[in-house]
C-alpha cells in the first residue's frame, strides 16, 4: 500500500530522497521547519532524512525527520497550497515511513488536526491517546523572542 501511494503522482512530478546540495532547496521552497532542528544541512543528512517531490525545478511536497534519535523519527511534512489535496503529502509521507521500515527506525506521528489524523490513518498509524500542545502566543506585529 505505501509503495503504491509512492507512485500514484502524476506525469511531471519526481518523488526522491533530499540530497546535501538540495538542502537549502527543500527548506526555502517548502518550510525552514523541515530542518530547523539540525545544526546544519550536513547533519540533516547525516542524522535526518527528507524526501520531496519535484515539479518544474521546485520542491511542491516534502517530508522530513522534524526530530530523530533514539531509533524514533518525527515525521514533518509541507505541502505547497495549490498542490494540496492531490496525493502529493500521502505520497512523501508513505516514502518517509518506507525509509524508516527499511533502516529500523520507529516512524512516529504527531497529528496537529483532523486533516493529519486521517493522513496517519490512511497510512497505517493509529491513535495511541491525546495530549495538550501550547504554542507561545505573539504579540502583534512583534517576532518571535530572540
Amino acid at each position: 500500500q505505501l509503495r503504491r501511494f509512492c507512485r500514484a503522482l502524476p506525469i511531471g512530478f519526481e518523488l526522491r530522497q533530499v540530497r546535501l546540495e538540495e538542502v537549502t532547496q527543500f527548506a526555502t521552497d517548502l518550510d525552514p521547519a523541515l530542518i530547523y532542528n539540525f545544526r546544519s544541512h550536513d547533519e540533516f543528512i547525516t542524522r535526518g532524512v527528507g524526501v520531496g517531490i519535484l515539479h518544474q525545478g521546485m520542491f511542491v511536497s516534502g517530508a522530513s525527520s522534524g526530530a530523530a534519535g533514539g531509533g524514533k523519527l518525527e515525521i514533518e511534512i509541507q505541502t505547497h497550497r495549490q498542490f494540496r489535496r492531490r496525493g502529493m503529502a500521502r505520497a512523501v509521507a508513505a516514502a518517509l515511513i518506507l525509509y524508516c521500515l527499511e533502516h529500523g527506525i520507529e516512524p512516529c506521528w504527531d497529528a496537529a488536526n483532523e486533516p493529519s489524523a486521517g493522513l496517519a490513518r490512511q497510512l497505517g498509524f493509529h491513535s495511541t491517546g491525546k495530549y495538550e500542545a501550547y504554542r507561545l502566543k505573539q504579540s502583534e506585529g512583534r517576532g518571535a523572542a530572540p
